[in-house]
């Protein structure tokens, strides 16, 4: 399985047999002029967690994909969604989340969208098993940073990748990716790569998104 950091918090797939997802496509210049991803790479699915215009813009994809916010099947991969909540107030703040769980190649994949809090234990043992966790880290929209190395430890997955952190393309409040990293107790592997693989060292991966930004 091949992944691409687009940025904030989409993310492409691709596994051996040319089926391609997306994750949380963003508005260029979302939220006024704050975030700004790469173009988003061409793909059969779409899987949305929310539709705030920073995860599910769907006019920043390409083509027809199909687009999944609910559990399903499409091109023969199962996309299994789970309602959380957006904050830490119930969703009275943000309104709803919902991760989703597919697997590429073998690879189950966990996308926690804008997770507001840590799942209860029931949701915790649906998402029992993930070997790649794609972790908002930033904090303020998301879980804090202290609470994302919590619930990174009680899933237990062979990978995790930080998104949804504070970058020069990225203009919101919430923390840099360092202020999670200076919790993390875990090996740390570093690439100037948006790319990654899964024959890569098992660990927390920080991979490098592009630069897109107005300037």
């Amino acid at each position: 399985m091949r992944m691409k950091l687009i940025g904030h918090s989409c993310v492409w797939f691709g596994d051996e047999s040319g089926r391609r997802i997306v994750t949380d496509p963003c508005r260029p210049g979302a939220l006024g002029g704050r975030v700004w991803t790469a173009p988003v790479p061409p793909t059969d699915i779409v899987s949305v967690s929310h539709y705030h215009e920073d995860h599910g813009w769907l006019g920043a994809v390409p083509g027809s994909p199909d687009v999944m916010d609910t559990t399903g099947t499409s091109h023969g991969i199962d996309m299994e969604f789970t309602t959380t909540c957006h904050d830490h107030d119930g969703g009275c703040i943000s309104g709803l989340n919902h991760m989703c769980r597919f697997t590429l190649d073998g690879i189950t994949v966990l996308h926690p969208g804008d997770l507001g809090a840590i799942p209860d234990d029931q949701q915790l043992q649906c998402l029992s098993d993930v070997d790649l966790l794609l972790l908002p880290v930033g904090g303020t929209y998301t879980l804090p940073p202290a609470d994302a190395v919590l619930f990174a430890e009680r899933l237990g997955p062979k990978w995790v990748v930080p998104v949804h952190y504070r970058t020069p393309d990225v203009d919101l409040p919430m923390a840099p990716v360092d202020v999670f990293l200076k919790l993390w107790k875990g090996p740390v592997h570093t690439t100037e790569s948006n790319r990654w693989t899964d024959e890569a060292d098992t660990g927390l991966w920080l991979l490098k998104p592009p630069a897109v930004r107005p300037r």
